[in-house]
């Protein structure tokens, strides 16, 4: 029989003791076995499927923080979604307490002059490492080795890794259709960093966050995401679906997707955004 024991890296300073791994691997009806590729994949393939990209608390100016207890709470308990933050900090220590080899690293969105703000995981298993992306939204739907011109599909789409150079940092552009989706750097990476890039996402005005509604999630045979206007469906073999909304039909769509939003949540999220319609 396969004995779990808890393997916790680096807790001193990314408190993953913090977490409630063995509720979170109830919540995705993962098994501890022993690591594996197989066992990595079914982890981001649960992750993704359960928990949603949000940013309602964001647009809300209500965010609680991303301290790994708040983090699990709000993703397990309140089910209010969350960014990058909250889902590779749970998705790493998850994957440190099952007995793989994690990094964690941060990075660019779209491009090198932006500011570091993605978060994201990289996990060794027999000798290769693996990018595991659970917090961007619409990214690859199972960990892809980290290896230059690698893919991965997600409902039909193929997301490339391309190898590359930030003056004497090493990193790693996802790319989809020819366009970069983010930017992993190598560079060390400290949770001083993480509240540093929550803080950039969740107060400054010019945040994508603070200016669009988003729900993003994968639903196994498509994936769907809701903005203050279109909402976006994307299967595989079929072609990709817009359909324009408006930002009380999306506020709804949200919370009849499951996602905890109140009545008068959904009536303060139409208001905020109504005159962009």
């Amino acid at each position: 029989m396969f004995r779990l024991t808890s393997k916790l890296h680096n807790t001193s300073s990314w408190y993953t003791e913090d977490f409630d791994i063995p509720a979170y691997l109830r919540a995705l009806s993962v098994e501890p076995a022993p690591a594996s590729y197989e066992l990595l994949a079914q982890l981001h393939r649960a992750h993704v499927e359960t928990f949603p990209f949000t940013n309602v608390d964001v647009v809300l100016e209500m965010h609680p923080g991303i301290n790994p207890s708040t983090a699990q709470d709000q993703l397990m308990n309140k089910n209010r979604g969350g960014y990058c933050f909250e889902h590779a900090q749970i998705f790493a220590a998850a994957t440190e307490y099952l007995g793989f080899e994690v990094r964690r690293h941060l990075g660019r969105v779209k491009s090198l002059n932006l500011s570091r703000t993605h978060m994201s995981v990289v996990v060794t298993v027999d000798g290769t490492d693996y990018l595991c992306d659970p917090g961007f939204g619409f990214s690859i739907y199972e960990p892809v080795e980290l290896r230059d011109g690698a893919t991965g599909v997600s409902v039909g789409q193929t997301f490339t890794l391309e190898q590359g150079v930030d003056g004497s940092t090493e990193i790693w552009s996802l790319t989809r259709k020819g366009e970069v989706e983010h930017i992993v750097d190598m560079a060390p990476f400290r949770p001083e960093d993480a509240r540093t890039g929550h803080f950039l996402l969740s107060a400054d005005p010019a945040s994508v966050f603070k200016n669009h509604l988003m729900y993003m999630r994968h639903f196994g045979d498509h994936h769907l995401t809701v903005t203050e206007q279109p909402v976006t469906v994307r299967r595989e073999g079929q072609q990709t679906e817009h359909r324009e909304v408006s930002a009380l039909q999306a506020a709804r769509k949200i919370q009849q997707l499951g996602l905890n939003v109140s009545d008068d949540e959904v009536r303060r999220i139409a208001d905020l955004f109504r005159d962009k319609e």
